[in-house]
């Protein structure tokens, strides 16, 4: 195998380079060092261009004292130009005439509370123990004390959540009768639709249903030949002229036992007499809306919140949100009352939950299920052999 001969020097020792650089070149003496630091003549100069007449800011803006100068300069002017403004605004404020000798309210004094000290020179002397303690008030013959009916909380509808009307021929004829007595409000007497009104009976009923709402039609027009029979209802509304309410107080309970008007057969034959198109009657004005819908509220007990009212154009669609069916009171009932999962021929419906022990019987096991668990001693159903857990003496501090 042949060899590389050996040299007087290394292959790859690098060969010494020479500076070719002009500044290398030129002596010490000559060289000068480089500044990035602008002139104060060459700035001058921009300013000069920059600005046809005198410069603002300081020459200098690395002098210290010449920006804090600028600045307090600043801040004064801005101050005389705040106390121009409100010199101003307080010559043109009308002047408000007062007691000459009201001495001025000293905002920055402070009000602390007594000392012990000075408590203990007016002679007051603390309690040590609670029993010491002065007992103000207390319930000490509340429950004897017998509130009479005047003194009970009565809201505004007359009937409570749990008493409302839930039969819908009965609340579409009061519905009717609500919108009757509001556009003839509307027409005779505005300012009453923000009152308070009385909640009638039976005869005020028939009196409301008896005005035709063809006759008044949507602008509240009330004719000539039922003006007496209007301005008996504005009347009843105010409880002008009643000697007494139709309403009954129960002594035993302190409410007010309110009656329905009418009966659900007769409100039923009322609804088929009367023409369908009053329920397209437009609610668009709003102080219409809310006065009916205070009136239904009060009469029926159903209340519309203000983002579903917003949304009802007609008098039909305040209608299907007062009528509506109960709902259910199980899952079974809604299905039934649905139809469609009943008539199907692969589905099967109980009346209460499938357990595990349905399914068993279901296919014949349970009974070989039963006779094993009490061949061995086990319960076969609930959990009553179980001992109570100790949570909850713990929690009961028990040991």
């Amino acid at each position: 195998m042949r060899r590389v001969p050996r040299l007087s020097q290394p292959l790859l020792a690098a060969a010494p380079s020479r500076c070719t650089c002009a500044s290398a070149t030129l002596p010490i003496a000559a060289r000068r060092a480089l500044s990035t630091t602008t002139t104060l003549s060459s700035r001058e100069g921009v300013r000069n261009a920059l600005w046809s007449g005198e410069a603002p800011g300081p020459k200098n803006v690395d002098d210290p004292a010449a920006m804090q100068e600028l600045k307090e300069e600043k801040r004064r002017l801005d101050q005389e130009e705040a106390q121009a403004e409100i010199a101003v605004w307080e010559a043109k404020r009308p002047k408000v005439k007062g007691r000459k000798n009201r001495k001025a309210k000293d905002e920055d004094s402070a009000i602390t509370a007594p000392t012990a000290e000075s408590l203990e020179t007016e002679g007051y002397v603390p309690a040590k123990t609670i029993d010491e303690l002065e007992e103000i008030g207390g319930l000490d013959g509340w429950w004897e004390q017998r509130w009479s009916a005047a003194e009970q909380y009565v809201g505004f509808s007359s009937r409570s959540i749990a008493n409302k009307i839930e039969d819908g021929a009965v609340c579409e004829a009061l519905v009717r009768q609500a919108l009757v007595e509001t556009l003839v409000l509307s027409q005779l007497d505005k300012e009453a639709l923000k009152r308070k009104w009385v909640p009638g009976d039976r005869e005020d009923f028939n009196r409301a249903t008896a005005i035709s709402l063809e006759a008044i039609g949507a602008e509240g027009a009330v004719p000539e030949a039922q003006k007496e029979a209007a301005e008996t209802i504005v009347q009843m509304l105010q409880g002008i002229g009643r000697a007494e309410t139709t309403t009954q107080v129960d002594q035993d309970s302190g409410h007010e036992a309110t009656r329905i008007p009418i009966s659900a057969d007769e409100a039923q034959v009322l609804v088929q007499s009367w023409d369908p198109k009053w329920k397209a009657i437009s609610l668009q004005d709003p102080l219409l809306k809310f006065a009916l819908h205070k009136r239904v509220f009060q009469l029926t007990g159903h209340y519309i919140h203000d983002a579903k009212l917003a949304q009802m154009k007609t008098v039909g669609h305040l209608i299907a949100a007062v009528v509506k069916p109960p709902k259910p009171a199980k899952v079974i009932e809604a299905i039934y009352a649905q139809g469609s999962l009943p008539e199907l021929p692969n589905v099967k419906l109980s009346h209460r939950r499938i357990t595990p022990i349905d399914k068993e019987k279901a296919v014949g096991r349970w009974k070989v299920i039963q006779e094993e668990l009490e061949k061995r001693g086990l319960p076969v159903t609930g959990h009553e052999h179980l001992p109570r857990p100790v949570q909850r003496d713990w929690i009961q501090g028990k040991n």
